[in-house]
């Protein structure tokens, strides 16, 4: 009997053994199988790699390959051929006539008053400072065609960007408080984030059965209220949701002369108005050199109204803001007014889209009309005179541009109405 005992548990412990042995090899394949499969795909990864950052080699202008560390790859590259006597004379004259254009425009530099004015920076064109060179062609190709007014009897989505000492107070006062209008005024972030929700279910929205939609105006303007650029993405948005809900919209801004605009801010903020935000100065021509401020309409565009008021340090915008601001207007703004222009072209304009008398547009003064409190453009010398133009460059461009790009003649239903409205 132990004997049996014995034998039947060698062959127990034998059997343990062998199943043991089975599962190590089972494992050990499963191992190498996982092996050879992750040595698969780090080998397929890596060629889907390299093939998506291989970039074959850029051909010279000469239509020859870069070089490359290849010996075999080495060619040499022949010399191009000498310009003929008309070649020559052809680039002479474009050379001449760019360093013509060149010589007569103004230069961008921190120090303004002792800049020369032939000096544009290389990235500047003259006949367009907006861009790089490699974006001129972009702008030199941008048209405003032909537009109808729209309806707006059944309701629509009016927007207005209120820059800063264009008029804009006008326009309020004559519609904030008409009945047929939802009028929002946005001089904050806070007001935005609880108005634009509104926005967005109003040119989502279907037309009430038993009365008209009212025409809803937002106007954003002041303080920490979102900047053009910051905007354009949700303008789009609202542009095509309205489209998509036929609910008919005309978004607009205004500009205005730089000279003008400059002497009409210093009298304004730092003058006449008393406000902590503002270092409050007398009417002088030292002041107001010490206080202008580097394109300030452009500046307001793309960075917002805060970057006006920073007294820490003087704000400068890129060119590549201005480049975008430029681009914006014209890619999301039906209209671009200016307020030498306002009451021939904008005021008419807006009274016939939203269907009021134009005389409804009373002027509104925000400036202190006494002679002692500002300071005039009679009063400033030359020297100031070009540092306005020097600091206000992208600004004039930009002015002169929308000023030529966009006219009433554009809109093939206007009907002139006159008016006496003058904005000061």
């Amino acid at each position: 009997m132990p004997a049996a005992a014995t034998a039947c548990g060698h062959q127990r412990a034998t059997m343990v053994n062998v199943s043991n042995d089975r599962v190590r090899k089972r494992k050990i394949k499963r191992y190498q199988i996982l092996m050879a499969l992750l040595v698969v795909l780090t080998v397929i990864y890596c060629f889907i790699l390299s093939r998506l950052l291989w970039k074959p080699p850029q051909q010279n202008n000469d239509g020859t390959k870069d070089a490359v560390s290849s010996a075999s790859t080495i060619q040499k590259v022949k010399k191009p051929a000498a310009p003929n006597s008309k070649e020559r004379n052809s680039v002479t004259v474009r050379e001449s006539q760019r360093q013509k254009k060149l010589s007569t425009s103004t230069a961008l530099n921190d120090n303004a008053s002792s800049v020369p004015k032939n000096n544009l920076p290389s990235l500047v064109d003259a006949d367009n400072p907006f861009a790089s060179k490699q974006q001129q062609r972009k702008h030199a190709n941008i048209t405003i065609s032909q537009k109808v007014i729209p309806d707006f009897k059944e309701g629509g989505l009016v927007f207005f960007l209120h820059v800063p000492k264009t008029g804009g107070s006008t326009i309020r006062l004559a519609l904030e408080e008409h009945r047929r209008f939802d009028y929002a005024f946005v001089p904050g972030r806070g007001i935005w984030d609880s108005v634009h929700p509104f926005v967005d279910r109003y040119v989502s929205s279907k037309p009430p059965r038993r009365r008209r939609r009212k025409i809803a105006i937002l106007e954003v303007h002041g303080r920490d209220a979102p900047h053009l650029l910051e905007l354009l993405p949700q303008l789009k948005a609202w542009k095509k949701t309205a489209a998509e809900h036929q609910i008919p919209t005309f978004f607009f801004t205004i500009l205005r002369e730089p000279t003008s605009y400059a002497i009409s801010y210093f009298n304004f903020f730092h003058v006449q108005r008393k406000s902590p935000l503002f270092e409050n100065v007398q009417p002088t021509e030292s002041n107001f050199r010490r206080l202008m401020l580097w394109n300030p309409q452009c500046q307001f565009m793309a960075r917002g109204e805060n970057s006006l008021r920073d007294k820490k340090v003087k704000q400068k915008p890129t060119i590549e803001e201005c480049d975008h601001v430029h681009q914006s207007l014209y890619e999301i703004m039906d209209w671009v007014g200016t307020v030498d222009r306002l009451s021939q072209e904008t005021l008419p304009l807006l009274s016939q889209i939203l269907n009021t008398d134009v005389k409804n547009f009373e002027p509104k003064l925000v400036a202190d009309r006494d002679p002692s409190m500002a300071i005039r453009r009679d009063q400033l010398s030359e020297s100031t005179m070009n540092m306005i133009h020097q600091m206000s460059f992208l600004d004039a461009r930009l002015y002169d541009s929308v000023r030529s790009m966009y006219g009433i003649g554009m809109w093939t239903n206007f009907v002139n109405q006159s008016s006496s409205t003058m904005v000061v």
